[in-house]
């Protein structure tokens, strides 16, 4: 089916017809801030949510479905955390990791009492992130080379381009990050691209060759002797115990 802007204009004509109808008011906004700001001062074990028929007395159908209808509702949530834990110094890693696993659960749900318990979940487990990130907070040029290191651990990264980025010097920045962190940042980056390396073994069938190449791995035998270095085994050992088709 397709869709043009008359017909959601349409649409929009007819919500607003059936929300006076019914004297619908939507969800006051002082309360959706009052979670927002538990879930940004890490103050999870406050949250306490509304079922979701209160919810749904005060806001519209988003589907004719009740399922799908909360469904969209609580990706809307996820989505809107995973991006205003950022500003909390949690990383990007970490609040994305945990909202495709979020959305993934979410994906599986079956009716509407686990949608509500994945909303639960969300909103306690971004504030608990969020409480780790205060404990154990860096500082902001150190959480910008992690960023950075996410948004290029796909390709070759070397100090000097980090220092570049960060505009400090290449031996101030090592010896920073190696203060707050309790690791090296050469080893630090070739951490993370093994953990990657280990999703894209256990859940692909995509060749060592290829992930070795995908992951800025000057070559295979490269790749593998840093493998065996963080791992213990080869990536072909690793593949052979841990792979699983995931669908």
């Amino acid at each position: 089916m397709r869709f043009s802007e008359e017909d959601i204009r349409y649409l929009i004509a007819i919500q607003k017809l059936r929300n006076s109808e019914n004297d619908m008011r939507r969800v006051p906004m002082e309360e959706e801030a009052r979670l927002n700001r538990q879930i940004l001062q890490g103050d999870y074990q406050s949250i306490r949510l509304r079922p979701f028929p209160l919810i749904d007395s005060q806001m519209g159908p988003m589907a004719q479905n009740p399922l799908t209808h909360y469904s969209y509702m609580v990706v809307g949530f996820i989505t809107t955390w995973s991006r205003a834990v950022l500003e909390k110094g949690v990383t990007a890693n970490d609040s994305f990791d945990l909202s495709d696993a979020l959305l993934y659960s979410l994906s599986l749900c079956t009716n509407l009492d686990e949608v509500y318990e994945v909303f639960q979940l969300s909103a306690i487990m971004f504030a608990q992130i969020v409480h780790e990130a205060k404990q154990k907070r860096p500082s902001c040029q150190v959480i910008q080379i992690q960023n950075y290191i996410i948004a290029n651990i796909y390709r070759k990264i070397t100090i000097q381009d980090i220092a570049d980025y960060i505009q400090l010097s290449p031996n101030y920045l090592c010896s920073l990050f190696s203060r707050e962190m309790q690791i090296s940042l050469h080893s630090y980056i070739q951490r993370e691209k093994i953990n990657i390396s280990c999703n894209l073994l256990r859940h692909t069938k995509r060749p060592i060759s290829d992930i070795a190449t995908y992951m800025g791995f000057q070559s295979q035998s490269h790749f593998a002797a840093v493998f065996r270095k963080w791992m213990g085994m080869t990536p072909t050992e690793y593949r052979e115990e841990q792979y699983h088709d995931v669908f």
